[in-house]
């Protein structure tokens, strides 16, 4: 089993915090059938198809616009912390 965190976005904390310069945007992590995996720990374990002695986690990430604030260019930085349990 997988489980993640980070630093959630202060508006919405299901995001993961830009630690970069760019101002206005988060960073959202999903999983491939698009559900989102939330910094904050909300739906944030996912199990792993085991083939051939081999773990896959598909996983996306994308830039988020934050609703209400202005847009600025710069870097995006964000973190997610993976910890793996295995049984």
């Amino acid at each position: 089993m997988f489980s993640f965190s980070g630093t959630p976005e202060s508006s919405l904390p299901s995001l993961f915090g830009n630690a970069g310069d760019a101002r206005g945007v988060a960073v959202v992590l999903e999983s491939a059938d698009g559900q989102r995996i939330g910094a904050d720990g909300s739906n944030s374990e996912r199990g792993a198809s085991v083939a051939g002695q081999r773990a896959r986690l598909p996983l996306r990430a994308a830039y988020w616009r934050l609703a209400g604030q202005a847009t600025g260019v710069g870097s995006v930085a964000a973190t997610a912390i993976v910890t793996l349990r295995y049984e």
